[in-house]
């Protein structure tokens, strides 16, 4: 026979035992080429019994009716809604509209962007005319850019459907969660106002920090720390304290100063009691006396 060449008999794949009990592995050895379990049909089959079905917001967990895009006569309606508070229409005989100040910047902002979503929605030529999802894309991209697109996208149609069905103008929340300790401690704001009253007319709003620094206030209260100067300021126009500018004139002293009462009891009051007896007086219904 060549050495070359190698024979080896011929066997179909059922020729060869693939049970792991018939192969023989020696004691204390682990066989490498035991057949493995076999997979589950998905990644989340164990875990199909313990973990609930949850639904995207916005997505197919919710009803159609919550998901399904207005209408576009809803759309133009609270479109037209939009344009009345961004602008007043102009005077006539001008062509300049105005622009209301009773809308703060963050409202105008977020109804811009709404207005810019519904008149790709809506406007006849508009490329995504009556496709709700892609005009939310084509304006968030346009707002956004493309890196946040998908993500403004959602947003800006759940604001616009909200505004639609509400017409409620979008309000920022943000700071309106935190609470001044005065509101949280009544009992805080009755004590400093009357430590406040007791100082006397040419109180600070270093006082209340002062105050604030005593260490039985702070362990009546519960607090671990003072207020800053900025805050103190704010206390005090909470607590109904107004600064004063410093008044000029000759009643600024109230009349007490020592020349005016000097006049005053040794001239014009003698002077005015002399005249008296010819002064014409009123009583009752202005009839003279």
């Amino acid at each position: 026979m060549n050495q070359d060449s190698l024979s080896v008999p011929s066997s179909s794949p059922t020729d060869f035992e693939t049970d792991a009990a018939a192969i023989d592995v020696p004691h204390g050895e682990q066989d490498s080429y035991a057949p493995a379990a076999p997979e589950p049909d998905s990644d989340n089959e164990l875990e199909e019994e313990d973990t609930p079905e949850r639904s995207i917001p916005g997505g197919p967990g919710l009803p159609w009716e919550e998901r399904k895009p207005p209408s576009q006569t809803m759309a133009l309606e609270a479109l037209e809604a939009i344009n009345l508070l961004l602008f007043v229409p102009p005077a006539q005989g001008k062509r300049k509209r105005k622009i209301p100040k009773k809308i703060n910047g963050w409202s105008r902002q977020h109804l811009t962007d709404i207005s810019t979503f519904l008149n790709l929605y809506t406007a006849q030529g508009s490329n995504t005319r009556g496709q709700w999802m892609e005009s939310s894309v084509q304006a968030a991209l346009g707002i956004k850019g493309a890196g946040t697109r998908y993500g403004a996208a959602r947003s800006l149609r759940s604001r616009a459907k909200k505004y639609i069905l509400s017409r409620e103008v979008p309000v920022n929340t943000f700071g309106t969660w935190a609470k001044s300790k005065l509101e949280t401690h009544p009992e805080l704001a009755e004590e400093l106002k009357a430590h406040l009253v007791s100082i006397g007319k040419y109180v600070q709003a270093s006082d209340i920090i002062t105050f604030m620094n005593r260490a039985d206030v702070h362990g009546k209260y519960n607090l671990a720390e003072s207020v800053s100067l900025a805050t103190a300021k704010r206390w005090m126009h909470a607590l109904k304290f107004r600064w004063v500018k410093n008044h000029k004139g000759q009643y600024v002293d109230g009349h007490e100063r020592e020349d005016v009462v000097r006049y005053r009891q040794e001239f014009f009051l003698p002077a005015w009691y002399k005249m008296e007896g010819r002064m014409r007086s009123w009583r009752g219904d202005n009839m003279d006396d």
